[in-house]
């Protein structure tokens, strides 16, 4: 295990930030005294591996078993968690205490209650494929999209307690970056790609014809050999370059920036990573219709460059998370601090323009700060990632 992280990895571990955020909230709707001897996990992607390497430090002696029937990943996971258990299908599999659906695919959401023991949790954490609502997967007339996405809590039959679990609070990024820190294997495990900027086009020594982010994002096939890639952007680039749906393809296009209007900041995003969200809104299979113009993208890491009116001035200089919400309007109960889970809400690369640039516009209430004296002192935040390194991978 490795007990170091170097400043150009600690901006890369940001990236982690949102989905492992994601995953750490999940296991706080769970009972303290749940006492777990399996563990199932649907889907062997990035947040399968983060759900096995968080379980296993809330549970270390229990048996973790994961469910993949892709064979490239199935090989690529048992190599990365050596201590897991794969199967290919449920069929034959361990009955567990504790299953966690971390797949798109409607049949896992059903395979993950079936399959669990009498008086199990079932934490229905991944939002569902579907073209049109009769495509959403029911059990016991349960609609488990509408557990996921409103984090409610039902009990079917066996004493089965399902618990639904969508999002994060932005306090809760904060939770992740220490843990991720704490924890560097996290990185160097589920971090199993790098390309450098965002048209870098080589990827574990395959040369791509486009830029290695459209091939990510468009052919679905060949992402199956990586759990996730990172792309390092220029710090201060000389042409600014974003990700966008047009005509029905995703391009790599110039544009001129804009300055930020009220209550938005501009932000130099320093690094980005593809989450499975944006591969599902571009095959359509989110009750979204895309849109021209639309840049993906909603995992990502900067530096704030200039603020508009009503945003304050020490923001300027600022490290941060980029994160994929924020709310068009009020609402009550996240004001209070009961959820994040809102009709306000609004979503980076589907509602909005998202992290796949050099520089973006955002809502200031995307913006998580992040101050560490330690890693800033003495460092040209101007002048950072200002040069590309070869293109690499882990």
């Amino acid at each position: 295990m490795r007990n170091f992280i170097t400043n150009e990895e600690y901006l890369d571990v940001f990236t982690l930030g949102e989905p492992l955020a994601c995953v750490m909230h999940a296991y706080r709707r769970l009972p303290e005294t749940l006492a777990v001897g399996t563990i199932t996990i649907f889907g062997a992607g990035p947040i399968g591996a983060l759900h096995a390497l968080y379980a296993r430090t809330l549970y270390p002696f229990s048996l973790v078993q994961i469910v993949e029937p892709d064979e490239r990943r199935q090989a690529l996971i048992s190599s990365k968690l050596p201590f897991i258990s794969v199967h290919a299908t449920p069929d034959g599999i361990r009955q567990s205490n504790l299953t966690i659906v971390a797949t798109s695919a409607p049949e896992a959401q059903t395979d993950a209650i079936k399959t669990a023991a009498d008086a199990a949790i079932v934490i229905l954490f991944s939002g569902i494929n579907y073209k049109t609502k009769d495509e959403l997967p029911h059990y016991e007339e349960e609609d488990l999209e509408a557990i996921h996405r409103r984090e409610e809590v039902r009990v079917v039959s066996r004493n089965i307690r399902l618990i639904g679990s969508s999002g994060y609070h932005p306090r809760e990024i904060d939770s992740s970056i220490a843990h991720l820190r704490a924890n560097p294997d996290y990185y160097s495990i589920v971090q199993t790609g790098i390309v450098d900027g965002l048209d870098g086009r080589l990827i574990n020594n395959l040369t791509t014809i486009e830029p290695a982010i459209v091939k990510l994002l468009s052919d679905g096939d060949f992402g199956q050999n990586y759990l996730k890639v990172l792309f390092r952007h220029d710090h201060n680039p000389v042409i600014e370059s974003r990700v966008v749906f047009e005509g029905g393809e995703v391009k790599l296009q110039n544009f001129t920036p804009e300055q930020p209007g009220p209550n938005q900041v501009r932000v130099r995003v320093l690094r980005s990573s593809i989450c499975q969200t944006d591969r599902r809104v571009l095959r359509g299979l989110k009750s979204n219709s895309l849109r021209d113009g639309l840049i993906f993208g909603h995992e990502g890491v900067g530096v704030v460059l200039s603020v508009g009116q009503g945003v304050s001035e020490q923001l300027v200089g600022s490290v941060c998370s980029i994160l994929p919400h924020y709310f068009a309007g009020e609402d009550p109960q996240v004001n209070m601090g009961m959820g994040y889970l809102s009709a306000s809400m609004q979503h980076l690369g589907i509602h909005v323009n998202g992290c796949f640039t050099t520089s973006a516009i955002f809502p200031v209430s995307c913006i998580r700060q992040h101050i560490d004296p330690d890693f800033l002192s003495g460092m040209d935040m101007v002048g950072l990632n200002n040069g590309r390194s070869a293109h690499h991978v882990r």
